[in-house]
């Protein structure tokens, strides 16, 4: 099961049961899989699923040497749909049983030692000049009471965002997805709209107000360096 609140039209869309599966665990299969998603997609099916982060080190030969061994998933699934159903039913169930779900404390996977220890790296890299900028993250971990959609449930009402996704695929972990920004989307005349908030700034109703915004944009080297590397 996918649902997708973003989905055909902007409207909330349910994929379930596929009739096939597509899946890449290795670099070797992406090839393979990205063509018969291109060709179930020219027969007018529906494809819906994941890319997950780790596919970009298959997508780039320098950096296909990197791909980590140990991965929780696999680089990609998609699962392949006549067409989507109502959402409606699936998102009562969730608010339904949003009640009974919630987390843990979340705890860290690094210690505060290990955490200093790598932000010293990377500020020795970008004062060596080797990068400006880089994301340094860690996972954290915490107990789920109550059901998977039912926490989805639970942070939709908590946190409204026009992108959410809950991916429930056999054999493979709950995906919780509650995003404010857009990766990007392309329609069928190839053009791409990306709506990232990294490197932007809101824009104003008030003309003097909006042009400041565009000022200070334009005069931050942090957020001009976002918006090369995002935008």
């Amino acid at each position: 099961m996918i649902l997708v609140e973003d989905g055909p039209s902007g409207q909330a869309a349910l994929f379930d049961a596929p009739c096939a599966l597509i899946r890449a665990d290795t670099a070797a299969e992406v090839d393979a899989a990205l063509a018969r998603l291109d060709a179930v997609r020219a027969e007018g099916r529906w494809v819906a699923g994941f890319a997950s982060y780790e596919l970009g080190y298959a997508l780039e030969p320098r950096l296909a040497p990197l791909l980590p061994t140990r991965r929780d998933l696999p680089l990609l699934v998609f699962g392949v749909f006549d067409e989507p159903r109502d959402a409606a039913p699936i998102l009562a169930r969730a608010a339904a049983e949003a009640p009974g779900a919630a987390l843990s404390r979340l705890t860290p996977d690094w210690s505060a030692e290990t955490h200093a220890r790598a932000m010293a790296r990377v500020l020795d890299h970008i004062a060596a000049g080797d990068i400006y900028q880089a994301n340094l993250t860690l996972r954290m971990r915490a107990r789920r009471s109550g059901t998977a959609l039912g926490l989805y449930g639970a942070l939709a009402a908590r946190q409204p965002v026009r992108h959410g996704a809950f991916v429930a695929l056999p054999d493979l972990p709950v995906l919780l997805s509650r995003s404010p920004e857009l990766f990007f989307a392309t329609d069928a005349e190839g053009a791409i709209e990306t709506r990232p908030m990294k490197g932007t700034a809101p824009r104003a109703t008030n003309p003097a107000h909006d042009a400041a915004l565009r000022i200070e944009l334009e005069n931050s080297i942090k957020n001009r360096a976002e918006n090369l590397m995002i935008v």
